[in-house]
C-alpha cells in the first residue's frame, strides 16, 4: 500500500497501522455500533468534525490527504481488523484526511466517549490503540496533510507567530516563500487561487467566508479573533 505520509518519523509502520485479531474486534463491539456504508461514500472529510473511531468489521476503506484544491493523495487503506482515527477525534478536532468506501463496507462505530472508555478499561488493547493514534496524528503534523498554508517569508515575524500559535494548537501546516515561489506573492499560485489576492506585505487572508482545512491562510495584520474563528480549532484555544 502507498504511503506518502510516512508513519512518523522514527516509528514502524505496523505500530501506526496494527491489524486487530478476531478475538479482538470481538472485545471492541460492546463499545460501539455496526454501521454500512455503500460504495464511494465518505466516512471521514477533510476539516469535518469526527464522531469516533471506525473499525472495520468487512470491506476496505481508502484514506487519503486533500489539499486546497481538492487534489488527493492516498495515504493508506484499511481493511478487515484495522481502524481509522487519530488522537485529535478524542478532543473533538476535525478530521485532517478524507475516508472512503471502497465498495460496500461495514464498519464499527466507536463514539469519542466510548473511545475514552474502552482506552481505560481495555488497557492492553487500548495501549496499543492509542500509540496509533497519536504515531497518525504525528505523522500528518509532520507531513502538513489537511492543513493551512501560510504564504510569506519564513523570517517574517506575522509568519513566525502563525506557525507557534499552529504548532501549539497541534494544526498541520505548510508554508510558502514567495521569495522562492514568486507566484505566492502575487496570488497567482495554484493553491492561492481561492484564497483572494495578496497584500503588500505578501500576507493576506480571504475575506467574506470561512476557511477550510486545506485552503490558504493568509492573514494580512493582527486578526487574531477572524482567523483563529475560521479554523476548526478545539474551544479555549487563543493566540500566543
Amino acid at each position: 500500500m502507498a504511503l506518502p505520509v510516512p508513519p512518523a518519523p522514527g516509528s514502524r509502520h505496523e505500530e501506526t497501522f496494527p491489524s486487530l485479531t478476531a478475538r479482538e474486534m470481538e472485545r471492541l463491539r460492546r463499545y460501539g455500533t455496526p454501521h454500512k456504508y455503500a460504495d464511494g461514500e465518505k466516512l471521514f472529510a477533510t476539516g469535518k468534525a469526527v464522531p469516533g473511531a471506525l473499525v472495520v468489521l468487512s470491506g476496505v476503506i481508502a484514506v487519503s490527504e486533500r489539499d486546497g484544491l481538492g487534489h488527493a493523495t492516498p495515504i493508506a487503506e484499511q481493511g478487515v481488523g484495522q481502524f481509522l482515527g487519530e488522537v485529535g477525534l478524542l478532543s473533538g478536532s476535525a478530521s485532517l484526511v478524507d475516508a472512503t468506501a471502497e465498495g460496500e463496507v461495514e464498519a464499527l462505530l466507536i463514539l469519542s466517549d466510548k473511545l475514552r472508555s474502552l482506552l481505560i478499561a481495555e488497557a492492553d488493547l487500548g495501549e496499543r490503540i492509542m500509540r496509533a493514534l497519536i504515531l497518525r496524528r504525528a505523522a500528518l503534523l509532520h507531513a502538513g496533510a489537511g492543513g493551512v498554508v501560510l504564504i510569506g517569508s519564513p523570517a517574517a515575524a506575522d509568519v513566525i507567530r502563525l506557525q507557534v500559535f499552529l504548532a501549539r494548537n497541534g494544526y498541520p501546516q505548510r508554508l510558502l516563500d514567495p521569495a522562492m515561489d514568486p507566484g505566492s506573492e502575487r496570488g497567482d499560485h495554484p493553491l492561492c487561487g481561492r484564497c483572494g489576492r495578496a497584500s503588500a506585505g505578501g500576507l493576506s487572508r480571504r475575506r467574506g467566508a470561512r476557511q477550510s482545512l486545506g485552503d490558504c491562510a493568509r492573514p494580512p495584520d493582527r486578526t487574531d479573533g477572524p482567523l483563529a474563528t475560521e479554523l476548526p480549532l478545539r474551544p479555549g484555544r487563543r493566540w500566543g
